[in-house]
C-alpha cells in the first residue's frame, strides 16, 4: 500500500509519462489499486493534451488490464489518439486496438484511424501484432476492408 499511497500524494506532480507508466506498471504486476487508478484517470483527463503516442497506448492498455472502464477517460484517450495514430508504432496500434476490444468499447473513429495508420506499415507488423489487430477488429465487429486487403 505504500507505493499507491505515495503516488496518490504526489499525483499532481505526474506528467504524461508518469500518468501512463504508473498504471501500466501496476497492471504488469497484477495489482489493482482502485483509488489510485481513479485519481490517475481524473488527472489524465486534465492533461490528456500533453500525452504522446506511447503514453496514450500504454494508458489504454493499462485500463484494459486493470478493468478500468472510465468512459470519460476512454473517450478522451480515443479523441487524443485519432489525430496522432500516424505517430504510433505498430505495437502501439495493435495494443490500442486490443485494449478497446477487451473493454468492448467500439470507438469507431479511433479504430478507423488505427486502420489508416496501420495500412502503410503492415509489412513491418509482427505476427502477434497482426493477429492482435485482426482479433480486435473482429471482436468489435468493425470491418475496414482496406486494412484487411492491405
Amino acid at each position: 500500500d505504500a507505493m499507491p499511497e505515495q503516488s496518490l500524494r504526489t499525483l499532481g506532480d505526474f506528467e504524461a509519462q508518469g500518468l501512463s507508466n504508473t498504471p501500466w506498471a501496476y497492471a504488469t504486476l497484477g495489482c489493482r489499486p482502485a483509488p489510485l487508478m481513479a485519481a490517475i484517470a481524473a488527472q489524465a483527463l486534465r492533461t490528456i493534451g500533453s500525452f504522446g503516442a506511447q503514453n496514450l497506448s500504454n494508458l489504454a492498455w493499462a485500463c484494459a488490464n486493470l478493468s478500468c472502464q472510465d468512459l470519460p477517460l476512454l473517450n478522451a484517450l480515443s479523441a487524443s489518439a485519432v489525430p496522432t495514430c500516424a505517430q504510433f508504432s505498430q505495437q502501439d496500434l495493435a495494443n490500442t486496438a486490443w485494449s478497446y476490444a477487451v473493454m468492448s468499447v467500439a470507438a469507431a473513429p479511433l479504430l478507423q484511424a488505427i486502420a489508416s495508420a496501420a495500412i502503410p506499415t503492415i509489412p513491418e507488423f509482427s505476427s502477434q501484432g497482426l493477429a492482435t489487430t485482426a482479433w480486435a477488429f473482429a471482436c468489435l465487429e468493425i470491418r475496414d476492408v482496406p486494412l484487411f486487403d492491405a
